[in-house]
């Protein structure tokens, strides 16, 4: 009866006073195990009344108690509640956790691992995951759950394929290797001072932000080509922005992937980027930052063929992008580029937008000739109500398409162009037309100057009589439909008729828009 009576006085002062959880806690600190060492103890004695462990000197410790703490009663309640956070020791043994569910969450500060591998694949964590190596390891989170954030730096090399991260993923100083393939990272993925790493992303759904700034002294290091970085992601999708910066990319894959914000490019060192199939919700930015320009390596690419990008924004200069730039079935709906970009390191003005437009595009079709790229700037030059950007790029489209036709030995397309070109200017260029009539017109009273006297038939200049012959639709005088040269002029005669027959199909093809 009196232990009852214990129980509820015991009860009713725990609930009454909100500290039940507390009385739990206390008990759970147990005496640890009899093989355990003495650094083993007070690590347990700290995590026990803190949730952390310390340590001013290196403390050595093995994995096996590591192991123990984090998933063995009564220890794994203790953990449970305030997670496990231990600083500066060293880890003797491989830390195996796999297919084991933590409670809490798993903090590792300034870890030496002796045997160089943390395996948590399969593992779950109610928690968040920090590990600060100090020595090279492999971390390996295949498949594993983990409810909040991941902070990870050092020397490492991550696999983290198909992981499931509830929170944010922050990868730091130091880490070599990373595979994230078919993850589902909750938040922002944010790589922090990154240098020669290789970023596999493959079919990644990344709920935030993919961003990765590396290089402390910007783009013009000379080390720079030794410390490159890759990230391949293909087919990723991504909720929010990529934002890359001041660094080195020697790969940029984004193959068929999903980005629902921008992507921005700026202070950067690149060699090949292949984005075929990329959709962009927003911008694709290339632009300076603080000292530095955006800037590509010889023999760069940058492939956006079939990609749908909203808007591409940069400066209008040919520098900002590769020395091949492939655009073939690429929709974009605009362009747009500041008058001049200003920072505090320099200021630069740019090209007039029509030379600008002409060179972007030569440099996009100079491997092969591809007509889209032309078509979506003439379109949205037409949304926007630019007829002179819209009619100029209309003509350099045609004009390429002429020179490449002029190429094979026979073309009849070379010979319609270049005739097109001369009378209409493939329909964007009428003044052309007054000044073949002209030309033809003159021409003809020149010509007439050398007919008989007797076949001229009074007429003294003959200017009527050649606009009458070169005009079909167009009938002047009776007179000049009976007169008849008899000497060679008649043959230039006939060449001049043809020449405004052909002049005029021309002009009412312009007019349909056939020749565009």
């Amino acid at each position: 009866m009196k232990c009852v009576l214990l129980s509820l006085v015991l009860y009713f002062l725990t609930a009454a006073t909100g500290h039940g959880d507390e009385l739990r806690y206390m008990q759970n600190c147990v005496k640890g195990e009899p093989n355990w060492t003495g650094a083993e103890h007070r690590v347990w004695a700290s995590i026990c009344g803190t949730g952390a462990f310390d340590s001013k000197t290196i403390e050595s410790l093995n994995a096996d108690f590591l192991r123990d703490l984090i998933t063995v009663k009564p220890y794994q309640d203790t953990i449970a509640m305030t997670g496990v956070a231990i600083n500066n020791v060293k880890i003797i043994g491989a830390v195996d956790l796999r297919k084991r569910v933590i409670g809490g969450g798993l903090y590792l500060g300034d870890v030496s691992f002796e045997n160089g591998s943390v395996l948590l694949d399969d593992a779950t964590l109610n928690g968040g995951l920090e590990i600060s190596a100090t020595t090279a390891a492999r971390l390996s989170l295949d498949n594993a759950r983990v409810a909040r954030n991941v902070y990870i730096r050092g020397p490492l090399k991550i696999s983290a394929n198909a992981a499931r991260i509830g929170g944010e993923v922050y990868l730091a100083t130091g880490i070599t290797e990373i595979d994230i393939m078919d993850a589902n990272i909750g938040g922002d993925l944010e790589l922090n001072r990154l240098e020669k790493v290789s970023i596999r992303g493959h079919n990644t759904t990344i709920g935030g932000s993919l961003k990765m700034q590396s290089m402390i002294n910007g783009i013009s290091d000379p080390s720079l080509l030794e410390r490159e970085s890759s990230l391949i992601f293909p087919r990723a999708k991504i909720s929010h922005d990529v934002s890359i910066t001041d660094t080195h990319v020697s790969d940029l894959t984004l193959t068929d992937a999903e980005i629902g914000g921008s992507l921005r490019l700026t202070s950067v060192l690149l060699k090949t980027i292949s984005a075929r199939g990329l959709h962009v919700s927003k911008e694709l930015i290339l632009a300076p930052s603080g000292g530095d320009d955006l800037k590509w390596r010889p023999g760069s690419t940058f492939d956006i063929r079939n990609a749908h990008i909203s808007r591409i924004s940069s400066p209008r200069k040919l520098s900002y992008w590769p020395e091949r730039l492939l655009l073939a079935d690429a929709q974009f709906e605009n362009f747009s580029s500041e008058e001049e970009y200003v920072t505090p390191f320099f200021k630069f003005s740019q090209e007039p937008e029509i030379r600008w437009f002409k060179d972007w595009l030569a440099q996009a079709t100079k491997d092969k000739f591809e007509p889209q790229p032309y078509q979506y700037v003439i379109s949205m030059a037409d949304k926007k109500g630019d007829s002179e950007l819209r009619d100029s790029i209309g003509f350099e489209k045609k004009d390429r398409e002429r020179e490449l036709a002029c190429l094979r030995p026979i073309s009849l397309d070379c010979i319609i162009l270049n005739f097109s070109r001369t009378v209409v200017g493939y329909g964007y260029q009428y003044y052309r037309t007054v000044w073949f009539v002209v030309f033809f017109v003159g021409l003809g009273a020149i010509i007439f100057q050398f007919a008989p006297a007797a076949d001229k038939q009074g007429m003294k200049y003959g200017l009527a009589y050649s606009f009458d012959m070169f005009l079909p639709l167009i009938h002047l005088r009776d007179l000049h439909s009976g007169v008849d040269i008899k000497n060679w002029v008649r043959y230039y005669f006939y060449v001049h008729k043809l020449a405004g027959w052909a002049a005029g199909s021309f002009l009412v093809a312009a007019l349909s828009g056939l020749t565009k």
